[in-house]
């Protein structure tokens, strides 16, 4: 019997495994996951993407015998983030043709079309990430900060194009209805990539492991005062307090002159000349330092969040993105003239997904924003980049199964920055046009 059981359970506990040991290497070892791409948002589309949208698909080809999607989770997530990492790593692209096109060709000699669709059998469906892993090492090397991207990236999209697309005239011989990585977390397409991502890791050479993670100057001043520093230590703190004025300021629209003064104020200012001036030669002199900077930090977090939206306008601002996109959902499912009422929620969170990481991108906001005078942006106020968009949109997916919005709506009135989950993992802010 357990031989029988073994690769099903295999199958089953693969991606969690990979995920659990991807995700507490990231806690260890920060500064290595940046080098080599994978920061916050890229580990928030491998951690919580799939789970987040591996129920919704993309409509991609409708007739009346024929439904063909990708799925969010299973196949949109994975390319999107290949295509990212290509492109922030910038692997060459001879290498990554012969890489795909191998990759593409092992997964088509390992899967086969079922009943159940496209499908590769124990232990095989494993070799396309054997394989990625090697490629990635020897056209790139162990020493190369693009190398897991590069395995990542190969191994997905040849699965990609092996697996689904080399099959599609197969599939498409008789009346079809399924998506690609319709399977989500436990398709070929998302497996691939991140056992890829886990094998490539650990062999990685000893200086990309030692690389360390940018500390912030409150960290660095706690650094200078335990070893004695106290000069150090202080310049840290100014430096941290300079920081958060001028971010605020940026939210603001504020002068950039005495950023201090003229956010908050005479008193304050003068704390920060003494922050600046006033020797520190103790350890109660760096104690009362500190204390003068916490100070400080607060009153400008507290100014700062007045500047992003609150929970009831951004509420409003969904619903009015939500009348928008209903009827066009509705259209779109009568046109189609079978399944309507399935169709419907189909067009409609697909329809959700690409208008507002197409609108948010492109224009910074959505309908509903603007008419709220609202719109989206980096944390540091910066024009939001397509990653974060794509991030933020597809982990609404997440926010929305949590409670129906009601954990975001949570998470928006008490976080310092009203972030939802998707906000956080993105690095994104919702703030008032002011």
């Amino acid at each position: 019997m357990w031989p029988d059981l073994l690769p099903g359970l295999f199958l089953l506990l693969l991606p969690l495994v990979l995920l659990a040991g991807l995700v507490a290497a990231y806690a260890r070892n920060r500064g290595m996951f940046v080098a080599v791409g994978l920061s916050r948002r890229e580990m928030g589309l491998l951690a919580i993407g799939p789970f987040a949208a591996m129920l919704f698909d993309v409509p991609v080809f409708i007739s009346r015998d024929y439904f063909l999607a990708m799925n969010i989770g299973g196949a949109v997530v994975p390319v999107v983030l290949s295509l990212h990492l290509l492109w922030k790593q910038q692997p060459s692209l001879p290498k990554t043709v012969v890489g795909v096109g191998m990759v593409a060709l092992a997964t088509f000699m390992v899967t086969r079309v079922t009943d159940l669709g496209v499908v590769a059998s124990f232990p095989f469906y494993l070799l396309p990430s054997v394989l990625a892993a090697l490629l990635a090492l020897l056209l790139c090397s162990h020493r190369s900060l693009a190398a897991p991207a590069y395995g990542y990236a190969v191994a997905t999209l040849g699965v990609l194009v092996g697996g689904d697309l080399f099959h599609l005239p197969e599939i498409f011989s008789q009346p079809f209805m399924g998506s690609l990585g319709g399977a989500g977390l436990y398709d070929m397409v998302y497996i691939a990539g991140l056992l890829t991502i886990c094998l490539l890791l650990p062999v990685m050479s000893r200086d990309i492991k030692r690389l360390p993670f940018p500390a912030s100057p409150v960290s660095l001043a706690d650094r200078a005062a335990h070893a004695g520093d106290y000069t150090l230590a202080r310049h840290h703190l100014v430096q941290a307090v300079q920081e958060a004025a001028k971010h605020t300021a940026l939210l603001l629209h504020h002068p950039v002159n005495d950023l201090v003064h003229s956010l908050l104020g005479p008193v304050a200012s003068h704390d920060f000349y003494l922050l600046r001036s006033k020797p520190v030669t103790s350890a109660q002199d760096m104690a009362r330092a500190r204390v003068t900077a916490r100070l400080l930090l607060d009153a400008l977090a507290k100014k700062e969040r007045e500047c992003y939206a609150s929970s009831l306008q951004r509420t409003g601002a969904f619903l009015i993105d939500f009348v928008v996109l209903a009827p066009l959902a509705l259209l779109l499912s009568l046109a189609a003239e079978t399944h309507i009422s399935s169709l419907f929620f189909v067009f409609l969170f697909s329809l959700q997904f690409l208008y507002f990481v197409i609108l948010e991108y492109w224009t910074g906001t959505t309908l509903g924003k603007a008419l709220l005078d609202l719109s989206v942006r980096e944390a540091d106020r910066t024009d939001l980049r397509f990653i974060a968009s794509f991030t933020r949109n597809t982990i609404r997916f997440f926010d929305m199964l949590l409670g129906g919005y009601l954990v975001s709506l949570l998470l928006i009135a008490l976080s310092p920055r009203k972030q939802r989950l998707g906000d956080m993992a993105a690095g994104s802010v919702v703030v008032k046009n002011i």
